[in-house]
């Protein structure tokens, strides 16, 4: 069986197939006609919650609030599934502040995930530009240092950079569109190309994020402190350099190239490895 991929919450980034997936939503009767399509799915203890759809994310997923108990995930295609972030936030439960799974459920070909919803902003938004960046930018790297730090003695979920090649090696079949500007204009052949090439030496390992962008991080306003961790679908053992790869890419475009160095020395890590930051960042770009 060929590996699926899991849903991912990256950081929004203009031109890459958003705006029509979101248009196509944009018919309310649509829209009604598929929320109360989800809704009768539910258990009958659930159906009355009010529900409307969430429209950002990757396709392959749709993703519905309902106000006052949670978020419900929905997967669209039958090559995404909802099964490896169920099995992570399982696993995580009183471990680290993450959302609860509430229900899950198969119909047909469809997977259906109802998590607890987590009180508070994600990192990247509005309220905390302009004033509170390097607040936030301590509180990202206290974030990360607490996720390496959970005990990997008992940990099932290997991403060491053998499993990652191996997904992106599958994942040839069925590339997105390259995110980075870096790499756009080479061809997906020869970005794997240069990935094979050039793997590095991994580090000590431990308990990764997998997915560590400032969407993903949850901040409470009122106290400035780090509230929770949601999208849990790519954790597991690996290096800690991936999920640094991913947290500066991710701060260089929500608060600015000028952060990144604030954040690694804030982290613990005075002297990155740059290569290796290079490297995760395009390996992320198959998985």
């Amino acid at each position: 069986m060929g590996h699926a991929r899991s849903h991912r919450r990256r950081d929004p980034v203009p031109g890459l197939g958003r705006c029509p997936r979101n248009q196509r939503r944009s018919n309310p009767c649509l829209r009604t006609k598929l929320i109360v399509d989800i809704q009768s799915k539910l258990p009958a203890h659930f159906r009355n919650t009010p529900c409307h759809e969430v429209l950002i994310g990757e396709s392959g997923t749709r993703v519905f609030h309902l106000p006052g108990l949670g978020y419900l995930k929905v997967t669209t295609q039958t090559d995404y599934t909802l099964q490896p972030e169920k099995q992570r936030l399982e696993w995580l439960h009183g471990k680290l502040p993450v959302p609860e799974v509430l229900y899950f459920a198969e119909h047909d070909s469809q997977q259906m995930m109802l998590i607890s919803e987590i009180p508070g902003i994600p990192s990247f938004m509005e309220p905390f530009k302009g004033h509170f960046e390097e607040q936030v930018i301590h509180l990202l790297a206290e974030g990360l240092r607490t996720i390496h730090q959970v005990d990997i003695r008992a940990c099932p979920f290997d991403h060491r950079l053998d499993t990652l090649l191996d997904m992106a090696r599958q994942n040839l079949a069925h590339p997105r569109p390259i995110a980075n500007t870096r790499w756009r204009g080479r061809s997906v052949a020869d970005l794997y190309a240069e990935l094979m090439a050039t793997r590095p030496i991994e580090d000590h390992q431990v308990f990764t994020h997998g997915d560590y962008c400032m969407p993903n991080i949850l901040i409470a306003p009122e106290t400035m402190t780090i509230s929770g961790f949601i999208d849990w679908g790519h954790a597991g053992i690996s290096d800690p350099y991936f999920d640094l790869a991913l947290a500066a890419r991710s701060i260089i475009r929500n608060f600015g190239e000028q952060w990144v160095s604030v954040f690694f020395e804030a982290y613990g890590l005075n002297e990155p490895v740059l290569r290796k930051i290079s490297y995760y960042q395009l390996l992320d770009e198959f998985l």
